[in-house]
């Protein structure tokens, strides 16, 4: 079910403004920190790259689900959603392979970041089931 009623968080225009900067500066820092020039990768916080791909796919579907709730509705919204971020993590990966970016394009860090779009749309799920209780 979808959390559309008015104690819903992102159906409060103040939350749904908090959810919105939150996926942009989220957007921008997944965009800059993979795309970031170099041949040896960036250190690694969390010890392996596919868990933090993940991580970080987790937190841009979540975030996304919560800032545009009504573009995100129902089975084709988050089909779409899962779809859109998918294809962006694809084309993050293409691009890696670029010589001016001279990093290495991956399969498994594509499976990882559509795992993690799967975990944060969940996640949306049931957040948005316990703020309506």
């Amino acid at each position: 079910m979808e959390a559309q009623g008015k104690n819903a968080p992102a159906a409060r225009p103040a939350a749904r403004a908090a959810f919105r900067a939150g996926f942009a500066v989220c957007l921008a820092a997944v965009t800059v920190l993979a795309l970031w020039p170099g041949v040896s990768p960036p250190p690694r916080p969390l010890g392996h790259d596919k868990i933090e791909h993940a991580l970080a796919f987790a937190a841009l579907a979540f975030l996304a689900r919560q800032a545009f709730p009504r573009l995100t509705a129902g089975a084709a919204g988050l089909g779409g959603l899962a779809l859109t971020l998918t294809l962006y993590g694809a084309g993050i990966e293409w691009l890696q392979g670029l010589e001016i970016v001279g990093r290495t394009r991956s399969l498994a860090d594509i499976a990882a970041n559509s795992i993690g779009v799967a975990l944060g749309l969940a996640a949306a799920m049931i957040w948005n089931q316990l703020i309506r209780l």
